[in-house]
C-alpha cells in the first residue's frame, strides 16, 4: 500500500481529494478538513494505474475551492505541503522524508494588547508574505515554515487601537533560522514597554510534550495543532488523527 500525504502548514482550512483507477474504474477518497498543522494521509493500492490529487481551501460554509492538482502514473508514495495565508495558499510537492518534521515558531501572548506574527521568506526565488490573525491575551498560535525556505524574516507586531484605524507596531524582528528549528516566544507588556522574549519550548508544553497547555484556559484547539481537544490530556487521540 502506498499513500498520499498532505501537511497543512498554511493558515487556511484545506481538504484534499485522491482519485485512483482500479482498472478502468475511478475510486475517489476525500480527506477530513485539515487545520493548521494537521497531517493526513490517504492509502492508495499498489495495483492502481493512475493517481491524481486535488487540494482546495474550505470556507466558513464548508465550500471546497480547488487551488492545486497533480497526478502520477501508477501507485506512488506522494507527499505535499501547503503553505501561505488564508488569501494566498500554495501547495508544493515535497520529499516524504521531510513531511513529518515541520519547522515551527510558537507565540504565547501575555500582553493585554493583541499581537500578530508576520513572516517573509523565499522559496526558489519567490517571496511569500504570511500574516497571522490577531492573537489576543492569554492565547497562543503556531506558525509553520517550509523546510526548503532559503531566507526570511520573522516579525512580531503589537496592536494600537484607534477609533478609525488600528495601527500595528513592530516590537520584534529576527532572521528565520535554518532547518530544523522549533522556537517559542512570549509577548508581554504594553506599547510603551513591549517585550518579546524567546523561551525554552518545554516551559510552555504540557506533560504530553506535543502541545501547549495553559491551565484553566479554554482555547481554540485548531490553532494548537490539536483536533477537537480542550487540553493536552487528549493528545493521544490527536496523534492518532495525524497518523
Amino acid at each position: 500500500m502506498n499513500y498520499v500525504e498532505v501537511l497543512n502548514g498554511s493558515l487556511a482550512k484545506i481538504q484534499f481529494q485522491v482519485i485512483y483507477y482500479k482498472g478502468k474504474t475511478p475510486v475517489t477518497k476525500l480527506s477530513k478538513v485539515l487545520y493548521t498543522g494537521n497531517l493526513y494521509k490517504i492509502p492508495v493500492p499498489k495495483d492502481t494505474s493512475v493517481t491524481a490529487i486535488r487540494v482546495g481551501t474550505v470556507n466558513a460554509l464548508g465550500k471546497f475551492k480547488e487551488f492545486f492538482n497533480d497526478s502520477a502514473p501508477g501507485s506512488k508514495h506522494l507527499c505535499y505541503e501547503v503553505i501561505g495565508s488564508e488569501s494566498n495558499v500554495k501547495c508544493n510537492k515535497v520529499d516524504c522524508s521531510e513531511i513529518n518534521t515541520p519547522d515551527t515558531i510558537y507565540l504565547k501572548n501575555n500582553s493585554p494588547a493583541s499581537v500578530r506574527i508576520e513572516a517573509i521568506y523565499y522559496i526558489s526565488g519567490k517571496m511569500f508574505d504570511i500574516e497571522t490573525p490577531k492573537i489576543s491575551y492569554n492565547k497562543g498560535l503556531t506558525m509553520y515554515f517550509p523546510n526548503k525556505l532559503e531566507n526570511g524574516v520573522f516579525k512580531v507586531s503589537m496592536l494600537e487601537k484607534h477609533t478609525f484605524k488600528d495601527v500595528w507596531h513592530t516590537i520584534y524582528s529576527t532572521q528565520i533560522p535554518k532547518h530544523p528549528f522549533k522556537i517559542c516566544y512570549i509577548t508581554d507588556g504594553t506599547l510603551t514597554n513591549p517585550k518579546c522574549v524567546k523561551v525554552a519550548c518545554k516551559t510552555l508544553e504540557g506533560t504530553d510534550g506535543d502541545c501547549f497547555d495553559f491551565p484553566n484556559m479554554p482555547f481554540d484547539c485548531y490553532t494548537q495543532n490539536i483536533v477537537k481537544c480542550r487540553c493536552c490530556r487528549c493528545i493521544k487521540r490527536c496523534k492518532d488523527y495525524r497518523e
